[in-house]
């Protein structure tokens, strides 16, 4: 009976398929910069007998110009290689009837030119980079909330990507806000959608377990390549970060770490600046404290006892979510990103970033990933009106991937070390 496990699965394989933007390059200014190795490596796997694509959330450009880009960095690749949702959504767009609202980058529009975008029935969202300003989103809402069915597609749904310039968010997190505030469930075009990856397997012709799938991120590459039946390898390289990959803490002393950190800088943003950074391995244990100080403001104890409070007992009341509004726009800005990631929910907080720009939910966005440890995880906890606080479930599965390697050229060692090339 063959090894299903990695690395002796790679005998099996016969394809494979990319991401892209982690993988080959990390994008940024102009057309980015290829990562060492990866062009070499691709084109490797094209000299072997593996059928290989390219499956990408990129929704900032057409294929025509994300190619025509990757070519510049010295890859070989062909448009009708590249797997990506804006073309995929364009033909559920039709294939259904529906006339999109559109919230997309400027350089994807030219993917929707044939589609019918008169009295829109549905919401079309990608990452939209600086387009996600609160005026667009809520006439997006708007649309939706106006129609008796709203539709809403979202290209994809990761939390963040990684450019040359640092970490930024994803429109996953733009699609939470949505769904919460019109009370329904976005279609995911794009990773970790399972027909997405079917469709690209249905180009190769081959069956899940004869392909194997290698990015930088853990749910939606890894997670939705496995989820389809196929193998899922992740890089370190692109949005990687160490923990995210490994066995962590239990959800409860996950959680009682980041309420931690979150009283520390409740108390220290209270005069409106922002928490310093944090590196090193972690303190040992405080001694015993003194005798209780003056009570600090009641808002800053009133927030960091309610979320405790709320996971303790299972149960949150809508004046706990409530009191986040009294703050001032910087602090309640960076005690919502807090708060998004302890509940990998951002929904509940919507009402009160909404006032924030992009750009200041950007840099506390970043600003809050240089903690030790990290505030963001895979390891989710989320939030319903139901039961409050709650560790994963079906909805939130906890990813593992088949294995781990430094970058795709030890990927493509080991894969054709393993079939003998």
């Amino acid at each position: 009976m063959a090894d299903t496990s990695w690395p002796d699965c790679a005998k099996s394989f016969r394809g494979v398929v990319l991401d892209m933007c982690g993988v080959l390059y990390e994008s940024g200014e102009g057309d980015g910069v290829a990562i060492p190795g990866a062009a070499e490596a691709v084109r490797r796997l094209r000299a072997s007998d593996l059928q290989l694509r390219f499956c990408t959330n990129e929704t900032q450009a057409s294929r025509e110009e994300f190619v025509a880009k990757l070519r510049r960095l010295g890859f070989e690749i062909s448009v009708s290689e590249v797997f990506s949702p804006a073309p995929a959504a364009v033909s559920v767009l039709r294939g259904r009837g529906l006339r999109p609202h559109l919230l997309v980058y400027d350089g994807v529009l030219p993917e929707f030119d044939g589609v019918d975008k008169t009295n829109p029935n549905c919401v079309v969202i990608g990452d939209a980079a600086e387009k996600f300003s609160y005026q667009n989103l809520n006439e997006a809402f708007r649309v939706l909330i106006g129609l008796d069915k709203p539709v809403l597609f979202s290209l994809g749904q990761g939390r963040y990507y990684k450019e040359t310039d640092g970490l930024k968010l994803d429109v996953g997190v733009y699609m939470k806000a949505l769904e919460y505030a019109c009370d329904l469930e976005a279609e995911v075009i794009g990773k970790p959608s399972p027909m997405f990856f079917q469709s690209v397997l249905t180009d190769m012709g081959l069956q899940p377990d004869e392909a194997l799938m290698i990015g930088d991120d853990l749910v939606n590459d890894v997670g939705g390549a496995q989820h389809c039946g196929m193998k899922g390898v992740q890089v370190r390289t692109g949005k990687y970060r160490t923990g995210l990959c490994k066995e962590g803490p239990t959800t409860k002393k996950w959680l009682e770490i980041r309420l931690e950190i979150l009283t520390a800088d409740v108390n220290q943003l209270h005069g409106n600046d922002l928490p310093t950074r944090r590196s090193g391995p972690t303190p040992p244990p405080p001694p015993p404290p003194p005798p209780p100080p003056p009570p600090p403001p009641p808002l800053c104890v009133d927030l960091s006892h309610n979320i405790k409070a709320a996971y303790q007992t299972g149960t949150a009341s809508a004046q706990d979510w409530a009191s986040l509004k009294l703050h001032k726009k910087q602090v309640h800005t960076v005690l919502i990103l807090h708060t998004l990631f302890i509940c990998d929910n951002l929904r509940h907080c919507m009402s009160v970033v909404a006032p924030c720009d992009s750009s200041q939910v950007h840099n506390v966005f970043q600003h809050s990933l240089f903690f030790s440890p990290p505030l963001v995880s895979y390891s989710p906890i989320g939030y319903d009106n139901v039961h409050g606080f709650r560790p994963s479930d079906e909805r939130h599965p906890t990813v593992t991937a088949d294995g781990t390697v430094d970058d795709l050229a030890q990927a493509v060692d080991v894969i054709l070390n393993q079939r003998g090339h």
